[in-house]
């Protein structure tokens, strides 16, 4: 009741809110450069079930949507670990805990020496970045100043 506006991942947006698609984004299979460079490299995701599968609880469908649109659906990883957080999640990646299903734009922004992209292959996500409000929220000035300024900042007019 007390936000004026919120940038939400998800994967629709209740069609009582206005709602703006900010971002069209792909899942990456990211793990520590280790599992690359090591003795037994990681090169194709049946390697995957002898690893854990690192999920972010708000995009719980990201492996199962991964492993389909891979080909794999029957793919079954050691086990799978949710977190909160991507930073905790690509930390555990960096430290060998697991390979984290994530977005593509998460990865990139980490820009971190230590992890890499297993796999040539990415696929479409089902999640995506919104800029939500209720209707009516937009006709507050302050709320369609910001709006407009980070549609025009993200270029997310067609997004």
């Amino acid at each position: 009741d007390g936000l004026d506006a919120a940038i939400v991942i998800a994967r629709d947006i209740d069609p009582g809110f206005y709602s703006r698609r900010l971002d069209r984004n792909r899942v990456h299979v990211i793990g520590a450069r280790a599992l690359v460079e090591g003795p037994d490299p990681v090169t194709r995701p049946e390697q995957l079930s002898k690893l854990t599968a690192l999920v972010h609880r708000d995009m719980p469908e990201t492996f199962t949507a991964w492993r389909a649109a891979a080909g794999f659906p029957d793919l079954e990883p050691l086990a799978i670990d949710h977190f909160d957080s991507g930073n905790l999640m690509l930390e555990a990646a960096a430290q060998g805990l697991g390979v984290a299903f994530m977005l593509e734009s998460h990865f990139e922004a980490a820009r971190d020496e230590r992890l890499v992209q297993l796999f040539d292959l990415t696929v479409e996500s089902h999640y995506s970045y919104w800029f939500v409000c209720r209707p009516r929220a937009l006709g507050q000035r302050p709320v369609r100043i910001f709006h407009d300024w980070l549609i025009e900042a993200l270029g997310a007019e067609n997004a």
